[in-house]
């Protein structure tokens, strides 16, 4: 009896000690995949979500954006003269005043809102449930925001005044599609450019 009761607790223990074990190494393979997701997800320099996770959120919101009749805007930056930037002062500069930009828009949104960076100097916020007033609203307290303080560019303490051009599209039915939206706020941020920079431009449907 003694001899079958430490062979169970044997089993049982060798069980536990094994079930612990595999647990752990679910674990480990589930925080290994979060971390792989959000590495996919972000860019490395902002923080911001990418251009993947971009595509991948806008088309989501769009569909619901048709299925509860709500619009949705996006806004559209693009920093000022940018490359001197990075022709003047180099690479770290750049990439020093990309990341200050990064934080600027994060910090003056809503937390419903994605902002993203889709590359090089350009950026977008998604905002659900958002009409073009607000949207335009928004933006233009992003573009003072910007232009208010100067950017730091190194620890030395050189400062520099940055200016941003931002265009604005909304949803404007359930037949809009991601192109189309897309392609109005590129229209309105080109306007924006085009009629002197450090402006917000709406483009309507």
């Amino acid at each position: 009896l003694i001899t079958i009761i430490a062979i169970i607790y044997i089993m049982t223990r060798e069980r536990t000690e094994h079930d612990t074990v595999q647990m752990d190494r679910r674990l480990e393979l589930e925080e290994l995949a979060r971390d792989l997701d959000k590495k996919a997800s972000t860019d490395p320099l902002t923080g911001l979500a990418n251009r993947l996770k971009f595509d991948e959120l806008l088309s989501r919101e769009i569909e619901q954006s048709r299925r509860f009749q709500t619009p949705l805007a996006l806004i559209l930056f693009d920093i000022d003269h940018f490359k001197p930037v990075n022709d003047t002062y180099g690479h770290a500069a750049g990439d020093a005043v990309l990341k200050q930009f990064a934080d600027r828009i994060a910090n003056n949104v809503r937390g419903v809102d994605l902002a993203c960076r889709l590359g090089g100097e350009e950026f977008v916020v998604v905002m659900p449930d958002t009409d073009i007033d607000y949207a335009t609203a928004v933006a233009e307290r992003l573009r003072q925001c910007i232009a208010a303080k100067p950017f730091l560019l190194d620890d030395g303490g050189r400062e520099l005044d940055v200016t941003v051009s931002i265009g604005i599209a909304v949803t404007s039915g359930p037949n809009d599609t991601v192109a189309k939206l897309m392609e109005r706020a590129d229209q309105g941020l080109y306007r924006a450019k085009r009629d002197g920079r450090n402006r917000v431009a709406a483009e309507a449907a």
